[in-house]
């Protein structure tokens, strides 16, 4: 940009400061009502960052390194106290950090916590399964087949 704009680097960094600045300031005045974390693969291995983003406006609102406790813990702590009141709903998968996280800090969050549909379809498919494979067993030994190929 510098290039094609023929200014200096300490130019394009002052404008984009400026722009972040008031981008701030117009996201804190409008806390989110719903919240969506989730984690994402950085680098190859198992290097992650955490993103919290409002659902209702399409904007990432946290970005922390890792995928812990911390992680989610710093986002709640820098929200004022009126900001974790209004908030109605915080989706996400499983994650014991994030949950840990959502527990100490927002009110009343075991109401609040929304579980994304694909870790619960897949527990819940892992669960059925592991019954499945239960009974058939009892039943090979009773001399039954009836489950036999119902996978």
């Amino acid at each position: 940009m510098a290039r094609q704009l023929r200014v200096s680097w300490n130019a394009i960094d002052a404008v984009m400061r400026r722009a972040v600045r008031r981008g701030l300031v117009r996201r804190e005045a409008q806390p989110p009502r719903a919240i969506s974390v989730d984690d994402t693969a950085v680098k190859r291995g198992h290097a992650y960052v955490t993103i919290v983003s409002d659902p209702d406006r399409g904007v990432v609102v946290h970005v922390a390194d890792e995928r812990k406790t911390q992680s989610m813990a710093g986002y709640y702590e820098s929200l004022p106290e009126s900001h974790k009141l209004r908030l109605e709903a915080v989706a996400m998968d499983m994650w014991p950090a994030y949950i840990a996280a959502t527990e100490a800090h927002i009110p009343g969050a075991r109401e609040k916590i929304a579980f994304d549909k694909f870790h619960v379809a897949k527990y819940l498919g892992e669960a059925v399964d592991r019954v499945r494979r239960q009974e058939h067993r009892a039943l090979l030994g009773a001399g039954q087949t009836t489950l036999k190929g119902s996978k």
